[in-house]
């Protein structure tokens, strides 16, 4: 711990770095049948007792939440418990004695899977968000990718679809992600339904899930594909794709929209997690065409036909285009995530306009976000294509609320967090997309053929920026990318 603040016969214990894991420590002089309380938490109130985050308000209010009890026997030994962990950054143990809290070590644990990429640059801030989000990436590492190692510890798809591909690009997850994609088969109903949260115990398959849940079964093959090459993912699971995509079609309305499941979430809106204000029947649609669009290159892969794939394709696109664009070519949602969505889709003929649009919707809001975990996965791409990557830099450093910089300015963090607010989840991954970002737009590496056959270098030379270094394995082997401003040069 870098601090230890005793209340009487409570200890507070602060670490440098919340985590998963638990604590460790040795019983030295305690007695037999003396009890300790130990208490995990993320954050601290003011007068120095445990803040939980609203966390353990999803538990029923008889469970002690984030607990251990320990009994002592009288013998000298180093105690941690074996069959559970914590999400922490805290912990508050009661009964202890001074001998003991100096012995109170705090222990990471996560799936053993390597590194393999790493990012470091002149800006501090970009470093430490890169770091938080290694963190929150191996915090929910546990034989699936979890939401959060505090409350729930589930495997919501949402999650997961948002940072697998940064996932692929970090760390050695094939083999992990693999693994879990067989419990997202397994999860899927007869009807084709996906459950919001795999393994499901037959919850999440209605009110929670849709699209931006449900595409994992799209996402991780794609990205594994993309990054080492291995299309087996994708041709071996045809049928799966249909299945689901014939399900979607199913919740279509008499307009032909999917309203179901969850929206773009966990924005900065005011009236919560699911208030955004582009209807979940646009962004489900565009979710829609990207599945019908990978379902495609899978069929390929295997020289199946793909003439019904590509005018199905082609009759969304026109019914997207006539139901969300007025006729002068503007989008009617002039918000962040539609606009980048059907850029980086490549929905609307006239790129142009809606990139005008996109710029604005951005300027408008000062460079901070206006959206939420599904439009963060497509932003600073969309403004890459519209050759601004000076805006994409602005949004992720920009100061104040809400923006990723508040999190280290205002809270210390040292993992992503769940949302803008102060009440919710410290350790999430789900804006990991940053790290990707930092990797193909800094760094300037991205395969440009499936598995780096070819790739491109082309880093975004950010005036802010004196240097960035970047590596990334391959199966090909290290490909390290370093440029450095020298005088009024810069050297790649």
């Amino acid at each position: 711990p870098t601090k230890i603040d005793c209340f009487g016969e409570r200890y507070v214990f602060s670490f440098p770095q919340n985590i998963s894991g638990y604590v460790r420590f040795r019983t030295g002089s305690l007695k037999s049948g003396q009890r300790l309380l130990i208490r995990f938490a993320e954050r601290l109130m003011e007068d120095g007792t445990l803040s939980f985050c609203n966390c353990d308000s999803m538990y029923p209010k008889d469970v002690r939440y984030a607990t251990c009890e320990f009994i002592a026997n009288g013998e000298d030994f180093i105690w941690n418990p074996k069959f559970s962990y914590f999400g922490f950054r805290y912990v508050e143990i009661t009964g202890i004695n001074y001998d003991c809290a100096n012995t109170v070590q705090a222990v990471f644990v996560h799936q053993d899977i390597k590194r393999k990429a790493d990012f470091h640059c002149s800006d501090d801030r970009l470093n430490r968000l890169y770091r938080m989000g290694i963190f929150s990436s191996y915090s929910n590492m546990f034989y699936m990718p979890t939401d959060c190692p505090t409350r729930e510890k589930l495997g919501w798809a949402n999650d997961a679809q948002a940072s697998t591909e940064q996932f692929i690009i970090n760390f050695d997850s094939v083999n992990f992600l693999k693994k879990w994609y067989q419990d997202v088969l397994d999860s899927m109903r007869d009807d084709g339904a996906i459950p919001a949260i795999i393994p499901s115990p037959n919850w999440g398959y209605d009110k929670w899930t849709g699209p931006i849940c449900s595409g994992i079964l799209f996402e991780i093959p794609y990205q594994i594909y993309r990054y080492t090459g291995d299309g087996s993912l994708l041709y071996n699971n045809i049928s799966a794709f249909r299945k689901h995509l014939s399900y979607m079609k199913t919740m279509k309305n008499e307009n032909g929209m999917m309203d179901y499941g969850l929206c773009d979430w966990a924005g900065p809106w005011e009236k919560g997690f699911n208030a955004s204000p582009v209807p979940r029947e646009c962004t489900n649609m565009l979710l829609y065409i990207k599945f019908l669009r990978i379902t495609r290159l899978a069929a390929e892969l295997c020289g199946a036909d793909v003439d019904s794939l590509l005018r199905e394709e082609e009759c969304e696109r026109r019914l997207f285009i006539s139901t969300y664009f007025a006729k002068d070519g503007k989008m009617i949602y002039p918000f962040q995530t539609a606009l980048s969505m059907c850029l980086v889709l490549n929905i609307y003929p006239n790129r142009a306009v809606v990139e005008q649009q996109l710029i604005e919707a951005v300027e408008q809001k000062n460079c901070h976000l206006d959206c939420g975990m599904l439009g963060m996965q497509y932003l600073l791409y969309a403004l890459h294509q519209a050759e601004r990557d000076d805006l994409a830099f602005s949004v992720v450093t920009a100061e104040g609320y809400p923006g990723f910089i508040s999190w280290i300015t205002e809270r210390d963090a040292t993992t992503l967090c769940e949302g803008w607010k102060y009440s919710e989840s410290q350790n999430h991954h789900m804006y990991s997309v940053l790290l990707a970002w930092m990797m193909k737009i800094i760094g300037g590496i991205e395969p440009t053929k499936p598995g780096f056959e070819e790739c491109r270098v082309q880093p975004y030379f950010a005036p802010e920026l004196s240097y960035c270094s970047a590596y990334e394995d391959t199966k090909y082997g290290r490909l390290t990318v370093l440029w450095k401003r020298e005088n009024d040069s810069i050297n790649v």
